[in-house]
């Protein structure tokens, strides 16, 4: 005889089908840094997403790292900008 599956199981399993997802309006304000990141309730979608564009312009060769004291040129800084995307 099967085991019974524990009632929480069950309960979480029903409600992921159902679930739908968060309106705008209820979205939390977008981190405005690289800072406000951190304990963002969507940073890891966010982290993913800055390591999937870093891949592309690595791929592409638009940009590599490099030492300071051996850089030609004006280093430039990297500014970040996390916005949400609906309807993609």
């Amino acid at each position: 005889m099967a085991a019974a599956m524990p009632a929480e199981a069950f309960h979480t399993s029903f409600h992921t089908g159902i679930s739908k997802p968060l309106h705008r309006d209820h979205l939390p304000t977008e981190p405005k840094s690289f800072r406000d990141l951190k304990g963002h309730l969507f940073e890891k979608e966010f982290r993913e997403a800055m390591q999937v564009e870093m891949q592309a312009v690595e791929r592409h060769g638009t940009w590599k790292p490099a030492d300071r004291p051996t850089a030609h040129g004006k280093v430039l800084p990297l500014t970040w900008v996390f916005k949400y995307k609906f309807n993609t």
